[in-house]
């Protein structure tokens, strides 16, 4: 593994090294000569909108950071942005408000605490999504260190970042995929059967982002060879799929080549990565480690609710509360900066709180932009509980998902933060206890897919709408649920969107019916019969 990790570092300087010489040119020359985005998502350097500062995406293993590494993000952000973080739906972070001068500097200060800028954008792959609470809960068995060693291999090959798009990856550690294995390109769903680790694994065949269709490879892997798969895949992308294809994805590739033939080449390429790794590396000596043994913890207090003062605490709280599966007392709690937004400033008191713990604990971000701090006793959630109630979120609808959108992404069309914010709003002035009844929605601020608008009951992509011959801001009601016959039609007005939102909830409230799926299945006709009021 150290070799591995050698040859990588060798790889990134010399990515940095040419990075640096093109990114002098692109300030001297200007963006039209040689624009930001062929030079610096490799790398995870994007221009925010109005080309006068960028973001720095640094690659978060697994989702995966240390305190330290924690402190660190906060302390670039702050000495060399604006400030501000957000965090990704790939378990990932930004950096924000960065000017020229400074990109080098934030580079080089997140690379003294191993955080790298290479595989998380451009035309490479991008970080590993994993299930959230692996290794923590009931499973099938713990998947980050397959996530993380298998990953570690493909970002040490210098071709994983010439590929003809993007690349992405996930891992779930049980059948309710939480990593969202079936909305990658790529995805794994561990099982274990018999004592033994396996995968199976999933390829995306759809036809766009809104129309995932996950195909099921028709053999069920060992854990251990889950490196063989993931290099036959990239092989398989960049020997056939056109590099010059502005629409290239691992999807575009499948459909071209079918599901009749797909597994015949797949095998191809597979006994050609076997060969490659086997010289290389070992599979015993890659995935060394992978059996964790779980260790007694004698810190660990249970939560003593009878001594809770309900004036401290809301009840509802508790939802963002995890217990761990192996030893009682040891908890895991969820935190929530709506809209994935960290205010500047807005980690040092927990960061403060944390240093002075008496133990370790570890971090995890999120595909659901949350971060969960992981393996408090009982009392320091209860403090948590009291003195960081606004990052405990107590309804579905507060833990949305929205995307970076205006004022900051170059793509973007609307800002979603806004329009949720809007949502918010409305509720809190017409009853705050209605947003219980509805669900986490998910919003994008283009049909971009960075808030995977298309997983889950709402969803909504942002666009443009002539209403009276006037264009106006307006979003693309979205749904995996079939019965709603306008998700991908209705375009609704983003002043309507509140109303919608409070109709659906009050109505949703009548009917007594306390699941939101549920809601949707029973009242199918009401539900489109309101939505196609807001169109």
């Amino acid at each position: 593994m150290d070799n591995l990790k050698e040859k990588f570092l060798k790889l990134r300087e010399r990515m940095l090294d040419k990075f640096k010489e093109d990114f002098k040119k692109h300030l001297e020359l200007g963006e039209k000569e040689i624009p930001i985005k062929t030079i610096g998502p490799i790398n995870g350097v994007y221009f925010e909108r109005g080309e006068k500062t960028y973001f720095i995406r640094p690659r978060i293993r697994a989702g995966i950071m240390s305190l330290k590494q924690m402190k660190r993000i906060n302390d670039l952000a702050m000495r060399y942005g604006d400030g501000e973080i957000k965090l990704t739906t790939r378990q990932g972070v930004q950096i924000r408000g960065i000017r020229s001068e400074n990109v080098f500097n934030v580079i080089n200060g997140l690379g003294e605490v191993e955080l790298y800028t290479q595989a998380v954008g451009g035309k490479s792959i991008r970080g590993m999504t994993v299930s959230s609470y692996s290794g923590f809960e009931e499973e099938e068995f713990d998947v980050i260190p397959y996530a993380v060693k298998s990953t570690d291999y493909l970002i040490q090959n210098e071709d994983t970042y010439k590929l003809p798009g993007k690349l992405k990856f996930a891992i779930s550690n049980n059948e309710k995929d939480s990593g969202n294995a079936k909305y990658s390109d790529m995805g794994f769903i561990a099982r274990n059967i018999d004592g033994e680790n396996y995968f199976d694994i999933y390829f995306d065949f759809g036809l766009n982002l809104s129309m995932k269709n996950p195909y099921k490879y028709s053999k069920r892997i060992k854990a251990e060879e889950m490196v063989y798969y993931m290099r036959a895949t990239v092989m398989m992308f960049i020997e056939n799929m056109d590099m010059k294809n502005p629409r290239a994805r691992l999807r575009t590739m499948n459909r071209i080549i079918g599901k009749e033939n797909f597994e015949g080449k797949y095998r191809e390429y597979l006994e050609k990565a076997k060969k490659e790794i086997d010289s290389i590396i070992s599979l015993k000596d890659l995935y060394s480690g992978t059996d964790k043994k779980y260790e007694s913890k004698s810190w660990a207090k249970e939560i003593e609710k009878e001594n809770i003062d309900d004036k401290d605490i809301n009840a509802k709280m508790f939802r963002n509360i995890k217990e761990c599966f192996y030893q009682k007392g040891i908890y895991a709690v969820t935190l929530k900066y709506q809209g994935g937004v960290i205010r500047k400033g807005g980690l040092l008191k927990l960061i403060d709180y944390l240093e002075n713990l008496s133990h370790d604990i570890r971090i995890k971000l999120t595909n659901n932009q949350d971060i969960i701090i992981f393996d408090l006793n009982g009392d320091e959630v209860v403090y948590i509980m009291k003195n960081f109630k606004e990052l405990l979120m107590t309804s579905d609808l507060e833990e949305s998902i929205t995307c970076t959108g205006i004022p900051r992404c170059r793509l973007a069309l609307t800002s979603s933060k806004a329009i949720f914010n809007r949502i918010i709003k409305e509720f809190n002035e017409k009853n705050t206890d209605l947003k219980s009844e509805l669900p986490i929605l998910r919003i994008s601020g283009c049909p971009n897919s960075c808030s995977l608008t298309f997983k889950g009951v709402l969803g909504f992509s942002g666009r443009m709408k002539t209403v009276d011959e006037e264009k106006k801001i307006a979003y693309t009601l979205l749904s995996e649920n079939k019965k709603i016959i306008y998700a991908g039609k209705a375009v609704i007005p983003e002043d309507k969107i509140p109303k919608l939102m409070i109709e659906l909830a009050e109505t949703k409230r009548n009917s007594k019916i306390a699941d939101f799926h549920e809601f949707i299945e029973r009242k199918s006709e009401e539900v489109n019969r309101i939505i196609e009021k807001y169109m």
